[in-house]
């Protein structure tokens, strides 16, 4: 099982006041040293003192493998301790045992692991390290044709992080993450792939943010890029609650209460309504003269947008709508009206794509990352907070030989 050229498991040892089985190794008689900085075969210097690395455990027991690293004496680089093959770097965790702990840290909270498994946080923590920086280096990046884009709250130093996602394979993926969400965050990552691999890329979902469509026309020109109807229906219900709120103050003012508790009544689509909501909003809805009624009216018949198929014909209702809206006199209607007249053809390439690509992926992409940072009751350091992500969100690829059955 860990099975490792050149050296010999000499002895194991119960440990039964701490529960541990204690697993010494040496090196096989005669053999050379490899310099950790050139590779060279050099002879031994000398031993440090013995070091512990923690393996797998074993029912009961903690397994710890106890060796005395070797110096090497290298003519050009000088003495250096070796680099051992179970390990990485000076992490005292096997690189079996970091996988398995990194695939449990998938399933479960970080703290949770650490008790089950009787190790610390930060042994947890290193070990998710080593798998995302391992799948980073050996992930493929080139069937990469279609992203989405946008940014997630964390409420901290570091408030905002932007986050692409691939949404053109079988699985939605992570691909990058930047501090910030200005201009910045999106450009540095676009430039730091380079030109040719921003060629590539045929489709862009994201939402109206002013960062995002300034990167994007500058830096991916062959892309299409997608406003779909997610953000378009959130600005459209932010719009008929900005009148509704307006007008239940106004009608408070003077003694009546006919819209209180019915919010989420002229938010939802008429399919979701609860008995309670739905009957609520019957007995109003045929009042015209309420300016939240009319709202509501112009909301459910822009829903019809979304049914065309073809672009032209999409686009001419769209402007028959936007010009009917635009004389509802209601300010919160007219400012999405304009909003739509300004992202039109980018509103439109919805339905030229066929409609195959939407931001619904990305927000469900970014829930789980909030879920991540939830169940860790937060990260303080955003170094951590990005490993989390790519670990929990990215899809990340794993060696075979350290894939343990039963993690």
């Amino acid at each position: 099982m860990e099975h490792y050229k050149g050296f010999v498991y000499e002895s194991c040892e119960l440990n039964r006041g701490a529960d541990t089985l204690e697993v010494l190794v040496r090196e096989r008689a005669g053999t050379r040293v490899a310099c950790p900085r050139c590779g060279r075969r050099c002879t031994v210097y000398d031993h440090l003192p013995p070091r512990r690395y923690w393996c797998v455990p074993l029912r009961m027991l903690e397994v710890v493998l106890v060796y005395a690293p070797r110096r090497a004496d290298c003519p050009s680089c000088g003495p250096h301790a070796e680099q051992v093959p179970w390990a990485q770097g000076k992490s005292p965790l096997t690189k079996s045992y970091a996988w398995f702990l990194a695939r449990w840290a998938k399933r479960l909270p970080w703290n949770k692991v650490a008790v089950i498994f009787g190790c610390g946080w930060h042994q947890v923590c290193e070990a998710v390290r080593q798998a995302v920086d391992w799948g980073l280096e050996h992930r493929d990046l080139t069937g990469v044709r279609s992203i989405g884009v946008d940014e997630i709250y964390f409420g901290i130093k570091s408030k905002y992080q932007t986050l692409v996602y691939q949404l053109c394979s079988a699985k939605p993926r992570l691909l990058f993450v930047a501090e910030g969400h200005k201009e910045g965050a999106l450009s540095g990552i676009l430039e730091e792939r380079g030109e040719a691999w921003c060629a590539n890329i045929e489709h862009v979902c994201s939402d109206m943010w002013r960062a995002y469509l300034k990167s994007v026309a500058k830096l991916l020109p062959n892309a299409m890029h997608i406003l779909d109807r997610f953000h378009i229906e959130a600005k459209l219900n932010e719009a008929v609650d900005k009148v509704r709120r307006a007008e239940s103050a106004e009608l408070a003012g003077k003694g009546f209460v006919i819209l209180k508790n019915l919010r989420y009544a002229f938010l939802k689509r008429p399919e979701n309504l609860t008995d309670g909501q739905r009957e609520g909003l019957q007995k109003i809805v045929n009042k015209r003269s309420l300016k939240t009624v009319r709202a509501y009216h112009w909301k459910e018949s822009f829903r019809l947008f979304w049914d065309y198929e073809q672009p032209h014909a999409a686009s001419k209702y769209l402007r028959r709508w936007c010009r009917g809206a635009n004389k509802s006199r209601l300010k919160p209607i007219t400012a999405f009206v304009k909003m739509l007249r300004t992202h039109e053809d980018l509103i439109l390439n919805w339905f030229r794509a066929k409609k195959r690509f939407s931001s619904g992926v990305v927000e469900a992409m970014n829930r789980g990352a909030g879920l991540v940072s939830n169940l860790a009751r937060g990260f303080r350091n955003p170094e951590i907070r990005r490993i989390a992500l790519f670990h929990a969100l990215g899809d990340l690829p794993m060696p075979p030989e350290y894939t343990h059955r039963f993690s």
